[in-house]
């Protein structure tokens, strides 16, 4: 995949006849099978693997450990069917349709779980920190496209129906973001104007990614007039706080926001 591209989504990895560069080989599909908090793309990399696994003992040794090792009941049925059944090229097929079809039913449940919970947002609810994480769980479960998590997460952000304290719980959690999803929602913020909705949640973006050692240049937040100083010198300290490094020092922000999304939940299980 190109730099910046589109993040790979479940359909993709389902799909036999998708070009998926780099990300299809066993390596790569098994810790995506094995590590992916959601168990729709742990399930599409570990039947993608099963059609290599009747003529490469490797690779059928690798949907074993990841069915021993997978935290999702499905997955860890799907392996242990496959390898119980010697990869035969008709039960690999069924095991296809089969999660084709519990990924569907999955999408389904979450989307309509998502749009009511969104629907609360709107009225004005006041929600606790476990009703904004269910609400990115949901959109992670429904496979949301880049540009349609952007845009949901943008419109709840700049709403006058949605409590503020609700916005700061969700600009609370952009680092948790696929790295892309992250970048275009920075972008499309910095691109409004300053009317003074969109200046606080400006702001409080710098101020989260300050916090996190990810400082957007390019975020634009409007001056008091006659205020000449530099937006850094009022932040608020992020002393003990250390940016992401690299070999050579620091990693520039950008260079975070476009790592693979599974970065991001290398300590989470």
């Amino acid at each position: 995949m190109e730099p910046g591209a589109d993040p790979v989504r479940t359909d993709d990895v389902m799909d036999p006849s998708r070009e998926l560069g780099a990300i299809d080989t066993p390596l790569v599909l098994a810790v995506m099978a094995a590590k992916d908090p959601f168990e729709g793309m742990s399930l599409a990399a570990s039947v993608r693997m099963m059609p290599n696994a009747r003529e490469e003992m490797i690779v059928g040794a690798i949907v074993g450990i990841v069915g021993e090792v997978s935290k999702h009941e499905i997955v860890q049925e799907t392996c242990d069917t496959a390898m119980r059944e010697e990869f035969n090229p008709r039960i690999v097929t069924t095991l296809r349709h089969k999660a084709i079809d519990h990924i569907s039913n999955v999408r389904q449940i979450a989307l309509t779980d998502l749009v009511e919970r969104v629907r609360l947002l709107s009225e004005s609810r006041v929600v606790d920190e476990e009703f904004v994480d269910e609400v990115f769980n949901l959109a992670f479960s429904c496979d949301l496209r880049t540009d349609t998590f952007r845009d949901m997460l943008v419109k709840i952000l700049l709403s006058n129906k949605v409590r503020a304290r609700v916005k700061l719980l969700v600009i609370d959690r952009l680092h948790l973001l696929p790295m892309q999803l992250r970048l275009e929602l920075v972008t499309k913020i910095n691109a409004l104007g300053d009317a003074t909705d969109s200046a606080f949640i400006k702001r409080e973006i710098e101020f989260t990614l300050k916090e996190r050692g990810l400082i957007p240049p390019t975020l634009h937040v409007p001056r008091r007039p006659g205020q000449s100083q530099k937006l850094s010198a009022i932040l608020p300290s992020s002393k003990g706080i250390q940016p992401p490094s690299g070999p050579s020092g620091p990693v520039p922000w950008h260079e975070v926001l476009l790592r693979d999304k599974y970065a991001n939940y290398a300590t989470a299980s």
